[in-house]
């Protein structure tokens, strides 16, 4: 279930049993995906926090990746016409590591609209390295489309949001990553 508008107040722990059903799941994907997962806990947040209340980053890296090559992401978009396909050039800025960042956090918030107290995961995806340039654009640019952000109170709901989000990047890269 979830709810909008809430405010962040204190940043709170995850239970043991949810944090093994989440650690699992990224595993799992990982593995899956022929990537390299590293975990690594923040304490440091803008916010307050419990003693246990972390925010847990999640990277995931391919384990190779082709250099200097280029792919292209077809897409559709909806036109007056019908649907009409667009294309996506996707590249990996070989200088660097690509990966995929994923920031989970379990947070204490309050709704604004009806005063109530509510505790939520919270999930922000970021990529490095991955871009992407549209159809007859000059400039390359981060990688988007997929979800990056999404909250909800259930631990099944974000696990499943977070991996519908990391199998897109993964899904569009693939000729990519070896």
């Amino acid at each position: 279930m979830k709810y909008g508008k809430a405010v962040a107040k204190k940043v709170i722990g995850i239970s043991k049993q949810d944090f093994n059903t989440i650690m699992d799941a990224m595993i799992a994907f990982a593995r899956a995906n022929n990537l390299r997962m590293n975990y690594e806990p923040h304490d440091e947040t803008y916010i307050e926090r419990d003693k246990d209340g972390y925010r847990h980053e999640f990277k995931f890296e391919p384990i190779q990746w082709v250099d200097n090559a280029t792919v292209n992401l077809f897409y559709d978009v909806a036109n007056l016409m019908g649907v009409a396909h667009k294309v996506k050039t996707l590249r990996i800025n070989t200088p660097n590591i690509p990966d995929i960042t994923i920031m989970l956090s379990h947070n204490h918030e309050l709704t604004e609209d009806t005063n109530e107290w509510v505790d939520q995961y919270q999930f922000y995806v970021s990529t490095s390295a991955l871009q992407e340039r549209e159809y007859r654009h000059k400039n390359w640019e981060c990688f988007s489309g997929y979800n990056s952000f999404d909250y909800d109170t259930d631990v099944e709901e974000i696990i499943n949001s977070i991996k519908s989000s990391l199998q897109y990047i993964v899904d569009a890269y693939r000729p990519l990553f070896v």
